[in-house]
């Protein structure tokens, strides 16, 4: 599937997740209309998108659709792709550094303490 410049910048995203960081380098995906206190969010196709970022189109969509490319070539996560037995999936929450605190720490308020030393 090419990516065209009548799709949707949504559309595009939730097909090709890689094309996040292209699409973020070239200007917002949002407009701004004077007077309203929040950006809107429309439903913009690539070639208003381009338009609106001042982009030329044509090396635009020839970025977002090596991306989509190169994320088709890639294989399912889980997948193993060096035949090393099962991938664990899941997360690991903290990190290997991280230390539970001993029992004899001492916490106190980051205030307090800047307060007691006065100015510097």
């Amino acid at each position: 599937m090419r990516i065209s410049p009548d799709q949707t910048i949504r559309d595009v995203l939730i097909r090709y997740p890689a094309t996040g960081s292209i699409f973020l380098q070239y200007g917002p995906m949002f407009t701004v209309k004077r007077g309203e206190l929040h950006v809107r969010y429309d439903e913009l196709t690539l070639e208003k998108y381009a338009a609106l970022n001042h982009v030329t189109l044509d090396p635009l969509l020839s970025l977002l659709n090596a991306a989509a490319e190169d994320a088709d070539r890639q294989p399912p996560s889980g997948e193993d792709r060096y035949g090393r037995g099962p991938v664990i999936g899941g997360t690991l929450g903290y990190t290997g550094a991280y230390r539970d605190p001993a029992p004899n720490l001492e916490f106190a308020s980051v205030v307090e303490v800047q307060t007691a030393r006065g100015p510097v």
